[in-house]
């Protein structure tokens, strides 16, 4: 009787180690697969947070053409316009309505002195340079 009782005992331990053995291979399996979706779940959770900001800087980016476009068809809207023509008309072609007289203003006689300095201030350093390229366009003529 000892002798089953000790056959038995043996058994239910061995049996005792599988299945400890087991539920702890059970558990470390809930615990991987557990991590695995935390894992994932924080993934998705930059990711989320990631195209946020894409989509708020995309709806900034909206917001600031929508500005542009309305000041250019603003601007087109304008150009459209008979005030912007006579305008032009006025600056670029020097037209004039009938009946209005036309006022010219005459540069000063010391603003064209101050050019003309200005003008033989360059030309004193660009006669060297000039003589040089006449002198070397001459020898290549006789090449």
């Amino acid at each position: 009787m000892v002798a089953k009782f000790k056959k038995f005992k043996k058994r239910q331990s061995r049996q005792s180690r599988q299945s400890i053995l087991s539920y702890a291979l059970l558990g470390i399996l809930i615990i991987a697969i557990i991590g695995f979706l935390i894992f994932a779940n924080l993934k998705i959770n930059q990711k989320r947070s990631k195209l946020s900001s894409q989509i708020e800087s995309l709806k900034n980016q909206i917001q600031v053409l929508e500005e542009r476009k309305k000041e250019l068809q603003a601007g087109i809207s304008y150009q459209k316009s008979e005030e912007y023509l006579e305008e032009i008309a006025r600056e670029k072609l020097n037209l004039k309505n009938p009946g209005e007289g036309v006022i010219a203003f005459v540069k000063e006689e010391t603003e064209r002195e101050e050019i003309k300095e200005k003008k033989k201030f360059f030309e004193k350093f660009l006669a060297p340079v000039r003589s040089l390229l006449q002198k070397g366009a001459e020898k290549l003529k006789f090449w």
